[in-house]
């Protein structure tokens, strides 16, 4: 791992990670398999869970943002704009799967956010791709 032109090493805290490379902001991919806890056709649960996401990973933003929610065949997206990052998804309703991108200016711990994503729909497993941006 080489970060700000010099080696860093493995680190295990991942707000270490950021500290240490004096990184700007953080994204994730995280896709959360076999889903069985929310309506996977509700938009009001969708936005509130969209919403719980945005306040776990920015709570000083208490920006509404912008929404959207599309329908398409079999699959479904949506998005919620809030003022330092993003937080959306595309959903594929025959897998009940979920693929949430997340992005923000500043720190969030992304394995905190995968978990609780997860427990919040229902998933039986979740896979992570988080990124430090500098």
């Amino acid at each position: 791992i080489v970060e700000n032109e010099k080696t860093c090493g493995l680190q295990l805290s991942w707000r270490d990670r950021f500290s240490h490379s004096n990184a700007k902001a953080m994204s994730a991919g995280i896709d959360i398999y076999r889903c069985n806890k929310i309506d996977f056709t509700s938009e009001d649960q969708w936005h509130e869970f969209a919403s719980s996401i945005r306040e776990q990973i920015a709570p000083t933003d208490c920006t509404a943002g912008s929404w959207s929610f599309i329908e398409r065949d079999g699959s479904m997206e949506f998005s919620l704009n809030f003022q330092n990052g993003r937080a959306a998804g595309f959903i594929s309703l025959d897998e009940k799967t979920v693929y949430l991108d997340i992005f923000t200016a500043g720190f969030f711990d992304p394995r905190e956010v995968a978990e609780s994503a997860m427990l919040a729909l229902g998933g039986t497993y979740y896979r992570l791709q988080p990124q430090i941006r500098q």
